[in-house]
Parts: C-alpha cells; sequence; structure tokens
C-alpha cells in the first residue's frame, strides 16, 4: 500500500541518516524509556549535558526524539501522542482494592471498564432515579425477605 500525498511518514527505525552518537542515544533510550540529559550522556560515557545537548536536539528537529518540557525527559517520538498534550486527559482509575464506589450523574454519563479480571458489576447497586415536578413516584412493594437494598440480599448474605 503506498502512502497518502499529504502524509508524512515517521521511520519505525531511524536509518543511516544519524551519527554514531546519535544512533547510541537512540539506542539508549529505546532501552530504557525516557530520561533526562544528564542521564543519557553519563549512559554514553560522558559527563555533562552539554555533550548531548546538540545531538537530542538535531534528533528532535528531525522528529526522531522529543522532549517533555514538564517532565524534562527525552523520549522517542511516536506521533500518536504528539496530539495529546493539548486535550484534557481522561482519569483512569487502577483499582486495587475490593471495594470501589462510583457515583456519575448527568445525562451524559457513563463507566468503561476494561483489561479487568474479578470484575463484579451489581449486588447492592442502588439506582435512583429523580422525580420531577409533575410527576408521581411510586415505589415497588418489597416482598418479605428482602434487603434494606430492595432485591439485594445484605452484603455477607451471598
Amino acid at each position: 500500500e503506498r502512502p497518502r500525498e499529504d502524509t508524512v511518514a515517521i521511520p519505525e527505525k531511524p536509518g543511516p541518516q544519524l551519527s554514531d552518537r546519535q544512533a547510541e542515544i537512540y539506542r539508549f533510550l529505546e532501552g530504557n524509556g525516557p530520561r533526562n540529559v544528564l542521564v543519557i550522556a553519563q549512559a554514553l560515557g560522558l559527563r555533562t549535558a552539554k555533550d548531548v545537548n546538540p545531538d537530542l536536539y538535531k534528533m528532535k528537529s528531525k522528529h526522531i526524539l522529543d522532549f517533555d518540557e514538564k517532565l524534562k525527559v527525552w523520549t522517542i517520538y511516536r506521533p500518536e501522542d504528539s496530539g495529546r498534550r493539548n486535550h484534557q486527559s481522561t482519569a483512569i482509575i487502577y483499582q486495587q482494592n475490593p471495594v470501589n464506589v462510583m457515583h456519575q450523574s448527568g445525562p451524559n454519563s457513563h463507566i468503561s471498564i476494561a483489561n479487568s479480571h474479578s470484575t463484579q458489576i451489581g449486588h447492592g447497586n442502588i439506582i435512583t432515579r429523580q422525580i420531577t415536578s409533575g410527576e408521581q413516584g411510586k415505589w415497588p412493594e418489597r416482598r418479605s425477605g428482602e434487603g434494606a437494598l430492595g432485591g439485594c440480599p445484605l452484603p455477607g448474605g451471598w
């Protein structure tokens, strides 16, 4: 498949356009992830950031490396990450403890769960609907033996 004329092709690996030192920098970041300039210099056997800065900025101008101003680290350029800086990030919750209570309200609220193991949705959920003026609300009758949550047994009773 031919690339479109209006797109820029970014190679997976840098080609022969890199100097030996630039190739070393690339391999170091590829194997170790984002690092600050002094760590990069020391990993190459150099003493100061001044020794590698020209190479880092040349590689940045070629879209091989990227510099994170906030974290002050150099990383391998990934075009799919470049647009995220200007957009509000979505909160991601990594659940470590066994209980999590979520409350979301609003017409466009939703919860998304992905890459999850042993996820339990339900048992003890309370779903409420606010009644607006002019509506008549009627609560369903409870059957005997039901817990306080209306159909779910009390915690510990399952």
